[in-house]
């Protein structure tokens, strides 16, 4: 997953909005570990409902 963060980040950093594919808790986590590497990069994760296990990342900000 921490290459598909990176390719996410490219695509922030060519103005695009990049999502990944449904993420379970221990992909969430691997997830947060790798954004660590990228400060100052908005993301968010989205799952349909408030305290969703399985959530979709976003990267990129209006």
């Amino acid at each position: 997953m921490a290459k598909s963060v990176k390719d996410m980040v490219r695509q922030y950093e060519r103005n695009r909005y990049a999502f990944s594919e449904f993420l379970g808790l221990a992909e969430q986590d691997d997830v947060l570990k790798s954004l660590k590497e990228f400060p100052g990069v908005p993301y968010s994760f989205y799952g349909g409902v408030d305290g969703a296990e399985r959530v979709v990342l976003s990267v990129g900000s209006p």
